[in-house]
């Protein structure tokens, strides 16, 4: 009676390892890709972002006609100027720390 209960229990083992459900790889086109610009405040004059491509934009020539409203700092106006030129382009902000504003957006393809 014992090897009959071992090799009932086996097969009954056997059968769920053998139709339990496999692992599938994900579909390579529901993966959402995205890719990031870096704003960095170096004052009016030297706010820029690294943009994925590489290039540097500098927010100079749009820094030049804003005016300060009193009460607000002089970086909280430079960042949310820049923030808002990049999310003209597309890009959402990831996180942001003292002096940077890291933005993504989704990659077309």
């Amino acid at each position: 009676m014992n090897k009959r209960m071992i090799v009932i229990c086996t097969v009954i083992a056997c059968s769920f390892i053998a139709l339990a459900p496999r692992p599938q790889a994900q579909d390579s086109t529901s993966v959402q890709t995205y890719e990031y610009a870096t704003v960095s405040y170096h004052g009016r004059d030297r706010t820029q972002a690294v943009l994925p491509n590489g290039k540097i934009e500098n927010f100079s020539s749009l820094l030049k006609d804003p005016v300060r409203p009193s009460g607000m700092e002089e970086r909280t106006l430079v960042l949310n100027i820049a923030i808002n030129a990049l999310a003209k382009q597309g890009y959402e902000v990831v996180t942001m720390v003292p002096e940077e504003v890291v933005m993504k957006r989704p990659v077309k393809r």
